[in-house]
């Protein structure tokens, strides 16, 4: 699926594309909102997710984190545009229980090759689990 057979509104078109993703429903992620510079991200975490001590693997969050705050930058962009993280910073605040994780993304600023956004990832019962700041390389479509 490409972004030119799609149709409809970007936030559409993005969540199209997001769900045809293979490593997004190989990992379970779903795009439920988006916004302008504005996304939501939610994991319905598998049991392979978990570590020895019963929570929800660091890398595992990272993932999600990644994907909100480059999906809050694309937002802002326009189709055919190409994102890649060059840069990201997490923070685990507390321990993230399955069996569903939530992950917000806002875009602070987008320039013409670079956005900068942040990430906070959210357990079942709304606890603020990680924090995220990232960096993300534009190359804008010609």
């Amino acid at each position: 699926m490409t972004a030119s057979s799609i149709g409809g509104s970007w936030p559409d078109k993005m969540r199209q594309l997001y769900g045809a993703s293979p490593i997004h429903a190989y990992m379970g992620f779903t795009m439920e909102e988006v916004g302008d510079g504005e996304v939501t991200v939610v994991l319905a975490a598998k049991p392979e997710f978990v570590n020895g001590i019963g929570v929800i693997h660091g890398g595992v969050i990272t993932a999600g984190l990644d994907s909100a705050i480059l999906q809050s930058v694309r937002s802002r962009c326009s189709d055919g545009d190409r994102l890649t993280t060059v840069e990201l910073k997490v923070n685990f605040l507390e321990g993230a229980h399955p069996p569903r994780l939530v992950f917000k993304g806002r875009a602070v600023r987008v320039g013409g090759s670079l956005g900068v956004a942040l990430g906070d990832a959210y357990d079942e019962n709304g606890k603020h689990v990680a924090t995220a700041m990232g960096t993300i390389s534009i190359r804008r479509r010609r």
